[in-house]
């Protein structure tokens, strides 16, 4: 069980979504959308990476975060090819067994588009002004995962947040979903079969994550009567 079922990503589907959901229409662009401070500090920041204004102007700013965190990955020589959910779930395929998904990539993309304008930009403003960070910070992100410390991965990655306003967003990618995936995963927890979950380590941590939450002092009330 993954939290997407990657095989049932629709490339085209997928790509209209996003279409929808990551990019301004009509004449709103980011140079009209964002305050004047926020748009200084992104044009700054693409000269920085090479990357030109005009090419990600139609894009609203939670999707340039996107967009802008997975190219930081990717020149820290991190290969989404190579995450753990793709390899467990080609191995799973090579040998018969089921694939099941706890959340859909539609409604994870719907999830993130979802944030107000303002803590869009704020969300982005963030991701530039942290970004600098990002070397050290998944380093001990890699070493904490390494020795399977959830808490500290998750303290490291959204526990220290300097962006108060930033807390509800947080609560709503991370600690809702945590306590809809426990639900389901209680759900598996009933039946007879044996059941490997496999989901983002940032999900694991922290006082609302998933491990806690199914801890034992809470698997009844997870798992629901019988």
């Amino acid at each position: 069980v993954f939290e997407v079922d990657l095989s049932q990503a629709n490339e085209e589907v997928i790509s209209k979504l996003v279409q929808e959901l990551g990019f301004y229409h009509s004449s709103r662009t980011l140079q009209t959308e964002l305050s004047e401070d926020t748009l200084k500090l992104l044009k700054s920041h693409l000269a920085e990476k090479a990357i030109q204004f005009e090419a990600v102007q139609t894009m609203k700013p939670w999707f340039l975060s996107l967009k802008l965190a997975m190219e930081e990955l990717a020149s820290l020589d991190y290969e989404a090819e190579l995450g753990i959910d793709r390899y467990f779930q080609l191995k799973a395929r090579s040998m018969g067994k089921p694939v099941m998904q706890l959340e859909s990539i539609s409604g994870q993309l719907q999830l993130l588009a979802s944030d107000s304008p303002d803590i869009q930009e704020l969300s982005l403003r963030a991701g530039i002004e942290e970004s600098s960070k990002a070397a050290q910070q998944l380093e001990t992100l890699v070493d904490a995962w390494r020795r399977g410390d959830a808490d500290e991965m998750w303290r490291v990655a959204v526990g220290n947040s300097t962006y108060p306003a930033l807390d509800a967003q947080i609560e709503k990618l991370i600690d809702n979903r945590n306590a809809l995936m426990a639900k389901k995963i209680g759900g598996y927890l009933q039946s007879k079969q044996t059941t490997l979950v496999v989901v983002g380590a940032l999900h694991m941590g922290g006082e609302r994550g998933i491990l806690n939450l199914m801890s034992a002092d809470n698997a009844i009330e997870q798992m629901g009567p019988e």
